[in-house]
């Protein structure tokens, strides 16, 4: 862990009641060998103790350098190393603290960076509970699961149904939503939104076809298990760019995210980049509005004749617009039947032509029904309300701070925050 972190942890909870994870003075030569002299290739393969420690500590390296790619980047490379010889001393403690302390279950945040996704194997793999989470889609709400949190899975009952008041709260918030007046985690990602631009909107009168495509974080956590059809997103976008060299009468309009070039935290290797490498921008039928353009990623939908993202909730935002949608990664609303998606990388182009004839992604009553409810269930249910305990600090929007509460507001039988954690993680049921 970083010393901020330990910092903060020895700060808020007494020696008694912590177990510190102590740095190694002294390392398996044969194991620190291999990871330090290996091709990265191996590394990142690196198994311990049947651990899949390389695997789980690549996420950590593509975050900590903002990229995809970490043997283009030889700082990434040496991070991805030493995060790997760091995780031997996970499993390893980890492994004594289990065999110590005989926990009866785990809770971790995010359950990617790779301490956390280390320790989370360890506890699965001898089938004691784990449970990971991350901030909701609304302030102050956490999502809880005893899944992956940054997958998403929900368990929505089958008896669950919108009622008439559901209905106008759902239509109240995606009015808002639509006019980017929303934030996730203290970050509102459209400070504003504004028309289409003329020179766009002129544009797009001389194409038989439009097709709006919405692009992700590549290194981002929710893209830890988006790769399914394509090894990553920056290979599906390369694809796409291949198709419509060979559509020259249909429009792809290629939205990046706005939180690519978030201060602090942008991206190292860029949609544009990508672009630019491939010869996309030279071409008449390929439009880019950058993660600085403020046009409305809705406004784009609305002139578009089909969606296309990667794993965005775009595709889901896009579905209840009446616009059909392909998603080519992984999303976390994949099981409810509501986007088509690509299996299969040879597929993809038929699947594009498909999507614009009409004859996959069309959006009826039904199809518009379960979307609406996986909306509705994603953001008033299925996250957990903190409210009643956290607010946000006026002079900075993405931190949060404890209001004043008696300690017996904590105890399950006063509080259904409370009571939904306690009926999750102790008692091993459902969150949601």
């Amino acid at each position: 862990p970083c010393s901020r972190c330990v910092s903060h942890n020895q700060a808020t909870y007494s020696a008694g009641s912590t177990r510190a994870l102590e740095p190694k003075t002294a390392h398996d030569e044969r194991v620190y060998k291999h990871i330090m002299q290996a091709p990265i290739g191996e590394v990142a393969e690196t198994v311990y103790a049947g651990i899949p420690i390389g695997q789980l500590s690549i996420p950590s390296a593509r975050w900590a350098f903002r990229i995809h790619n970490i043997e283009d980047n030889p700082s990434a490379e040496r991070a991805l190393r030493s995060f790997v010889m760091n995780a031997v001393n996970v499993v390893d403690e980890v492994n004594a603290l289990v065999d110590d302390v005989k926990p009866t279950g785990l809770l971790a945040f995010n359950g990617c960076f790779y301490p956390e996704a280390t320790t989370r194997h360890i506890f699965k793999n001898k089938g004691i509970p784990a449970v990971t989470f991350e901030g909701g889609y609304r302030p102050h709400s956490v999502f809880f699961t005893h899944g992956l949190a940054t997958d998403y899975d929900l368990e929505i009952p089958d008896s669950f149904e919108l009622s008439q008041a559901d209905e106008s709260l759902l239509d109240k918030y995606l009015e808002q939503r639509f006019r980017g007046q929303f934030t996730m985690v203290g970050t509102q990602f459209w400070p504003e939104m504004k028309d289409l631009r003329l020179d766009l909107l002129d544009k797009s009168k001389g194409f038989r076809k439009k097709v709006a495509v919405f692009t992700n974080v590549a290194f981002d956590m929710s893209q830890v298990n988006a790769n399914v059809a394509f090894d990553s997103m920056f290979e599906w976008i390369e694809e796409t760019v291949a198709l419509a060299r060979n559509r020259e009468d249909t429009l792809f309009i290629i939205s990046a995210h706005p939180d690519e070039l978030s201060p602090g935290k942008a991206s190292q290797q860029t949609v544009e980049e990508t672009l630019k490498r491939s010869g996309a921008l030279n071409l008449d039928n390929v439009v880019l509005l950058s993660p600085k353009d403020s046009t409305s990623s809705y406004e784009v939908i609305k002139l578009s004749d089909a969606c296309l993202v990667y794993n965005s909730t775009v595709g889901l935002e896009a579905t209840v617009m009446r616009k059909p949608a392909l998603a080519a990664g992984r999303t976390r609303y994949r099981s409810e039947g509501i986007v088509p998606a690509v299996t299969d990388k040879s597929t993809y182009g038929a699947l594009v032509d498909a999507l614009l004839s009409g004859s996959i992604g069309e959006v009826n009553d039904q199809i518009m029904k379960k979307a609406r409810r996986y909306m509705y269930f994603t953001f008033f249910k299925a996250a957990i309300d903190f409210s009643p305990y956290i607010e946000t600090v006026p002079s900075l929007p993405k931190e949060v701070r404890l209001k004043r509460f008696e300690v017996e507001d904590l105890h399950p039988g006063r509080s259904p925050t409370m009571q939904r954690i306690y009926d999750g993680v102790v008692r091993l049921g459902g969150f949601q």
